[in-house]
C-alpha cells in the first residue's frame, strides 16, 4: 500500500560534495519500520520518505509503503509501529519496490533520525536479495542534535522534536518519522549556521563528534556513510594545495587590441591555439576578455558580427587570480563563478598569464577545494568559520596522502593568513562605507608567530600587528580596524590571543616611525619583560593592505636587531633554560602518557633558529629556511643542519598527527602528544631530538652570555 504522489519535477541535480552548502542540498528524509533491531534476522516492514530541497519540504513527494516480510512481526514491534502480519500479507516485497526507492534517492543526501540504522537495514536487504543501492552520503538528525546539545540525555525523536518546538505527529510510522526528521533538520539549520557549520562536510564532521556515535557503533549500525568513506570523496589531490597559480599558468598571455575585429580574433585564436584573448588597459591590467564561445554566439546571430570590434563583445570586469594564489583557489573560483577562464595577474594587477578549467581539471579533488575561494568570497564571519572548521579534515587528507607535516603546516598557515587578510578587507570596506570613512593613510596588517613563519598547526589563536603611515591623530581609525579584525576572526573560530598580541592593542599598532622607535627601544637594552613577546614580531608576514610597507618595516627591524647583542640576549633567555624532558635512565618524562612537545621541543628549536638568524641578518622567517640560510653562510655545519631539520620535522609531525587524532575524538588540539603509543624506534628518535635541541638552544644562548 502506498500513499503520496510522485512528483516528477523533483530535482536530482549534480551529486553533492563536501563543499555543497546546506541550504542548497537535495535531501531524501527516510525512515523504516522493522520487525526488530537485529540486522541479520529482522526485516523492513514499512518505508516512508519525503524530499527536502534547500529550505523546503516537498510534501507532494511524500511516499510510504508497507513491505511484505518473510519473518513474523513480533507483538513487541507491532505495539510500537502498529503494523501486523495481516496488514503486510498482500503488500509488495522489498525487491518489488526497490526500483522506486532507487529512483527517489537519486542525487540526494539521505536524512533521518538514527539514519545509520535505516541504512544498515537497507544494506542487509541489498545483500540478501542481490539488489543494488546507490552510494549516498547521509545526515543524521540524532547526531546533530546530540552534538548541538551534549548535555541533553535523550535523543529520542519525539523529545528532540519537542525541544525544537515540533509536535511529533505520526510518530512511529515511517512517513511520520521521516516528516518529523525533515522538520527537525530545518529547525536546526540556524543553530548550525551560528556555529559556522554551513556545508555538508561541516555537518557530517560535526555530527561525528556526538557522544551517541560510540553507542551506535557498539550496536553494529553506526556506520552510516561518513564523508571520508564516500567513493567520490576518498582521495584528496594534494597538488592544488602545494603549488601556486604561477607554476601552472599558460604563458605568454595572448592579447588583442580592442579595436580589432572578431574575424581577427578568430584567426589569432586559431593560429596560437588558445580559447580566449584578453584586452589590456593602460597599465597592463586586464580590461576585457573574449572567448571562443563568445565568437560562436556572435556569429550565430548572423549579420555583420564578424566585422564587429572586439571591444563590443569582450566581457568586463575580468575574473582574475594572483600568481601567488595556490592552485586550489583558482579551482574554487572557476567553480563558484561557473567560468572557464581566469586571467592571472601579478601584485601590480598586470595581466601575465591564463588558467582554464581544462588545464586545472587534473588538479581537481572532490573535497575541500573551495577553501581559498570561499574565504575570498566571504561577506561575514560565519562564512570564514566554515573554512576554518574544515581545516582538520584538510590536514588529515593531506597527511593520508603522505604530504610532509611542514608542507601541511604551510597550507594551514596560508589559510590563516587568508582569513586575516579577508577580515581586514571586510573591516576596511565596512568602515569606508560608514561614519569612519576611508583610511587616513596607507597601512599593512601583519601575521606574526607560527602563521608568519608558515608553520601553523591546528588550533592557532590570533597573533597580528598593524603598521601605518598616519599620524597620532589617526590612531583611532587604525584601532577600530584592529578591533574589527580581532572580533571577526574570533567569531570565525580563530580566538583572541591570550597574550594580547593583536592589532587592536596599542602595543601592536604603530606608525612606521613608531615601530622603528619601538624596535630601537628593544635594541637599546629594554628589560626582558619589555621584549617578552617581541620574539614573534620578527616572524612577521604582511597579509593585507600595503605589502611594501610591511616589507619596509621588516627590513628596518632586521637591520636594527642585528647590531644589538642586548636584545638578542633577552630573546635567548628562555633558550638558556631549555632542558630535555628525559630522565636519568633515558625515559621521556610524561604526565598521563603525554608530553608537551611544543613547550619542550618546538619552541626551543624555533627560538634558537630565530635568534641565530637575526644575529646573522637572515631575512627568512621559516625555521627550516633560517637553518638552511645559516648553513649556506657557514654559521651551521651540514651535519648540524641535517639533525636540526630532522628534529624539527619530527616534532611537527608528532604534534600535527596527534592534533588530527584529537580533533577526531572531540579533544581540542594542543601541543601535548601521547608518547606511550609510539614505537620504540620513534621514541628513541624523539629522545635524541629533544637532547640535541637542548644542546643547540643552550649553545645559542651561551653565545650572548
Amino acid at each position: 500500500m502506498a500513499s503520496g504522489v510522485r512528483d516528477d519535477t523533483t530535482r536530482s541535480g549534480a551529486q553533492p560534495t563536501e563543499a555543497t552548502r546546506l541550504q542548497e542540498l537535495s535531501l531524501l528524509s527516510l525512515d523504516t519500520e522493522t520487525t526488530g533491531m537485529d540486522l541479520r534476522h529482522d526485516r523492513i516492514v514499512s518505508i516512508g520518505m519525503v524530499r527536502v530541497e534547500g529550505l523546503n519540504i516537498l510534501r507532494s513527494t511524500a511516499f510510504e509503503t508497507l513491505i511484505r516480510s518473510d519473518r513474523l512481526i513480533p507483538p513487541a514491534a507491532s505495539a510500537i509501529h502498529h503494523i501486523t502480519d495481516v496488514m503486510v500479507r498482500d503488500a509488495p516485497g522489498l525487491a518489488e519496490v526497490w526500483p522506486e526507492l532507487q529512483s527517489r534517492a537519486a542525487g540526494a543526501v539521505l536524512l533521518g533520525h538514527h539514519i545509520g540504522f535505516d541504512m544498515a537495514m537497507l544494506a542487509a536487504a541489498e545483500k540478501r536479495h542481490g539488489l543494488s543501492w546507490p552510494s549516498l552520503l547521509s545526515l543524521d538528525t540524532a547526531r546533530l542534535a546530540s552534538a548541538l546539545d551534549p548535555s541533553e540525555k535523550s535523543v529520542a525523536l519525539e523529545d528532540v522534536a519537542r525541544r525544537h518546538g515540533i509536535d511529533p505527529v505520526g510518530r512511529h510510522t515511517a512517513l511520520g518519522d521521516s516528516l518529523i526528521a525533515a522538520e527537525l533538520y530545518l529547525k536546526m539549520l540556524p543553530r548550525l549556521f551560528q556555529r559556522g557549520i554551513v556545508t555538508l562536510g561541516d555537518a557530517i564532521r560535526f555530527g561525528a563528534t556526538a557522544r551517541i556515535v560510540a553507542d551506535e557503533s557498539a550496536a553494529g549500525w553506526g556506520e552510516a556513510r561518513m564523508l571520508g568513506d564516500h567513493p567520490a570523496l576518498q582521495r584528496l589531490d594534494a597538488f592544488p594545495y602545494l603549488h601556486r597559480i604561477g607554476d601552472v599558468m599558460s604563458q605568454p598571455l595572448r592579447t588583442i587590441e580592442p579595436h580589432r575585429s572578431l574575424a581577427d580574433a578568430a584567426r589569432l585564436m586559431a593560429e596560437v591555439g588558445v580559447s580566449a584573448l584578453v584586452t589590456l588597459g593602460p597599465a597592463g591590467e586586464p580590461a576585457g576578455i573574449v572567448t571562443e564561445r563568445d565568437l560562436v554566439r556572435a556569429i550565430s546571430r548572423g549579420g555583420d558580427a564578424i566585422g564587429t570590434a572586439v571591444s563590443s563583445l569582450a566581457s568586463s570586469p575580468v575574473a582574475t587570480v594572483n600568481t601567488q594564489d595556490r592552485v586550489h583557489v583558482g579551482v574554487g573560483r572557476l567553480d563558484r563563478l561557473g567560468y572557464r577562464h581566469l586571467v592571472v595577474v601579478d601584485n601590480a594587477r598586470r595581466a601575465v598569464g591564463m588558467v582554464t578549467a581544462r588545464s586545472l581539471l587534473r588538479q581537481r579533488a572532490a573535497t575541500a577545494l573551495l577553501i581559498g575561494d570561499e574565504i575570498e568570497s566571504a561577506t561575514e564571519a560565519s562564512e570564514l568559520a566554515a573554512a576554518k572548521y574544515r581545516l582538520p579534515f584538510l590536514a588529515k587528507s593531506l597527511r593520508s596522502e603522505g604530504i610532509p607535516s611542514l608542507d601541511v603546516a604551510a597550507v594551514l598557515s596560508a589559510v590563516l593568513c587568508d582569513m586575516t587578510r579577508k577580515a581586514a578587507a571586510m573591516a576596511e570596506s565596512e568602515m569606508a562605507g560608514g561614519s569612519w570613512g576611508a583610511a587616513p593613510a596607507s597601512w599593512a596588517m601583519l601575521v606574526l608567530g607560527s602563521g608568519g613563519r608558515g608553520e601553523s598547526l591546528l588550533g592557532p589563536d590570533q597573533d597580528n600587528a598593524l603598521v601605518h603611515l598616519g599620524s597620532a591623530a589617526d590612531d583611532a581609525w587604525y584601532a577600530e580596524l584592529g578591533r574589527r579584525v580581532a572580533d571577526t576572526l574570533d567569531r570565525a573560530g580563530v580566538p583572541y590571543c591570550r597574550g594580547g598580541v593583536m592589532a587592536r592593542e596599542p602595543k601592536w599598532r604603530h606608525s612606521l616611525s613608531g615601530w622603528r622607535t619601538t624596535v630601537r627601544h628593544w635594541a637599546a637594552g629594554a628589560s626582558p619583560q619589555d621584549v617578552l613577546t617581541a620574539d614573534i614580531f620578527f616572524d612577521s608576514r604582511g597579509v593585507a593592505g600595503d605589502h611594501a610597507l610591511a616589507e619596509e618595516l621588516r627590513a628596518a627591524a632586521l637591520a636594527e636587531v642585528g647590531g644589538s647583542p642586548m636584545l638578542l640576549q633577552h630573546l635567548s633567555l628562555d633558550l638558556a633554560r631549555t632542558r630535555a624532558p628525559v630522565g636519568f635512565f633515558g625515559a621521556i618524562r610524561s604526565t598521563d602518557g603525554r608530553i608537551d612537545l611544543k613547550l619542550h621541543g618546538l619552541l626551543p628549536i624555533v627560538g634558537a633558529a630565530r635568534v641565530l638568524g637575526l644575529r646573522h641578518g637572515v631575512p627568512a622567517t621559516g625555521t627550516s629556511a633560517r637553518l638552511q640560510a645559516l648553513s649556506d653562510a657557514g654559521h651551521l655545519s651540514e651535519a648540524d643542519l641535517d639533525r636540526l631539520r630532522d628534529a624539527h620535522a619530527l616534532l611537527m609531525t608528532l604534534i600535527l598527527d596527534q592534533q588530527i587524532a584529537d580533533v577526531g575524538s572531540g579533544v581540542p588540539p594542543t601541543g601535548n602528544v601521547q608518547i606511550t603509543s609510539l614505537g620504540r624506534s620513534k621514541r628513541n628518535a624523539l629522545k635524541g631530538a629533544l637532547r640535541y635541541i637542548e644542546e643547540f638552544a643552550r649553545q645559542v644562548a651561551g653565545g650572548f652570555g
